[in-house]
């Protein structure tokens, strides 16, 4: 079905191209903005990782185990936290922890091992570092 008929010309042709490839780059600026929405892939990046949410002298790293337990302290032993974790079916990952200003759910977005949390909000926090295992014995 054609719903336009005209004749087309050199210029609109130009036009067209240069719409088309405009929308198609901002089609990749959105894309390249949106965090992991996949549930499976979201489950694969945060089960049996470490965050590192270390700044300066202070280290802090929560370590996420297969099942839904999260571990976080220092590294040394001392300040240790115990919360859980899952992965909801719209991708995001959601945290409860004794401190409610530490639960919620955020969209994960990992690029090499850098990690942040877009919260629903639209606040972005991190990068952190995303390490693989428990290297820190939490």
């Amino acid at each position: 079905m054609q719903i336009f008929q005209h004749q087309s010309t050199g210029s609109h042709n130009a036009v067209l191209a240069l719409v088309a490839s405009t929308l198609s780059f901002a089609a990749l600026l959105v894309h390249a903005e949106v965090p992991v929405a996949d549930a499976q892939t979201a489950a694969e990046i945060v089960t049996d990782a470490t965050i590192d949410f270390s700044h300066g002298d202070h280290h802090i790293y929560e370590y996420y185990a297969a099942g839904g337990v999260s571990r976080a302290g220092d590294g040394v032993g001392e300040r240790r936290v115990v919360g859980r974790w899952k992965v909801r079916p719209d991708g995001t990952v959601c945290f409860l922890h004794d401190d409610p200003n530490q639960s919620g759910c955020v969209f994960v977005r990992v690029s090499g091992n850098q990690i942040e949390f877009h919260r629903i909000d639209g606040v972005v926090e991190g990068p952190f570092t995303l390490e693989r295992g428990n290297p820190h014995g939490l």
